[in-house]
């Protein structure tokens, strides 16, 4: 019986040692994966807009690693930045007052394995928009982007019967700076919610009255269930007029909504915008970790993308 009773005890530590201490470890490196991921998407935000956080991303790094490490047994074994190739590498592991460090273990210990060290790595990219879902069907010129670029609000439109100023003659290729577009002259309606890229030509569609395919978006705008942060293509190039313009999409840009006016019907505008055709609001700087592709440019317009890569 104590044979047998030595033996089946060495089994059952063996089995406590998979249940107890190994699920521990993989807890450990759950938790160390969240704060690795974390911490590269803050630091690659932080360098895409110019923060000089991006300079000190072991700090930011461990921060994180801390706030998603329920032990505080975390350490940061690696943090770097490359500003050339625009991306950022984490390396967290287990940690103990002294950096990193093992964990303990309570029946492993009775095999011969007294502590057992796990680790996490994870890496982030940041950016220009290359290409993603337009919510509104609307394009801004870059003349207006350059001009407007302030942080004040501005009507893009036309106001008190006048164009916008900013875009010379000749180059907005429609009312002031902004215009509905379409991704080829045959399509019936301007493409609200259509992937967009840059270099692509779309067509463009000047008249005034509000595209029934933007009802939804607009509508969720004006009651709040939609950030009213959006990101619009910019044109920079234009061929054609009027109806027969078109416009070669050359970046993106985020732009606050705070209004618009784009029918005479007042139950289909939104009445921050005093003005007789357009859009109201600022562009703002903005890093998105939505569903845009992101350029290997640099973040151009006050906009960045930042993804995880692995």
């Amino acid at each position: 019986m104590a044979v047998l009773t030595a033996v089946s005890l060495v089994v059952l530590l063996g089995f406590a040692a998979i249940t107890i201490d190994v699920g521990m470890l993989y807890q450990e490196r759950a938790e160390l994966q969240s704060g690795a991921d974390a911490s590269a998407l803050a630091i690659a935000q932080d360098c895409a807009v110019g923060r000089l956080d991006c300079d000190t991303p072991t700090d930011t790094a461990q921060t994180l690693a801390n706030a998603n490490a329920k032990d505080d047994a975390a350490a940061v074994a690696e943090a770097t930045v490359d500003k050339s190739e625009q991306s950022v590498d984490i390396r967290l592991a287990t940690g103990d007052e002294t950096g990193v460090g093992s964990l303990s273990l309570a029946f492993a210990k009775f095999l011969g394995h007294d502590s057992a060290t796990v680790g996490a790595s994870s890496g982030a990219q940041w950016g220009a928009v290359k290409q993603g879902p337009a919510q509104l069907s609307i394009a801004f010129a870059q003349c207006e982007v350059d001009a407007h670029f302030d942080g004040a609000p501005v009507v893009i439109g036309m106001q008190d019967n006048k164009n916008s100023q900013a875009c010379p003659s000749g180059t907005n290729g429609s009312a002031g700076g902004f215009g509905w577009y379409k991704l080829a002259k045959n399509d019936s309606d301007p493409a609200c919610g259509a992937t967009v890229s840059v270099s692509v030509v779309v067509a463009a569609d000047t008249g005034a009255n509000l595209p029934s395919v933007c009802d939804e978006i607009l509508a969720q705008i004006k009651s709040g269930a939609l950030d009213n942060v959006l990101l619009f293509p910019v044109y920079n190039t234009v061929s054609g007029t009027g109806s027969n313009a078109e416009y070669t999409v050359t970046a993106w840009v985020a732009f606050e909504v705070l209004g618009w006016k784009f029918t005479s019907n007042e139950e289909h505008n939104f009445p921050a915008c005093a003005c007789n055709k357009g859009i109201y609001g600022q562009f703002v700087e903005y890093v998105t970790l939505d569903d845009y592709e992101l350029s290997q440019q640099p973040p151009s317009n006050g906009l960045a993308v930042v993804e995880l890569t692995g």
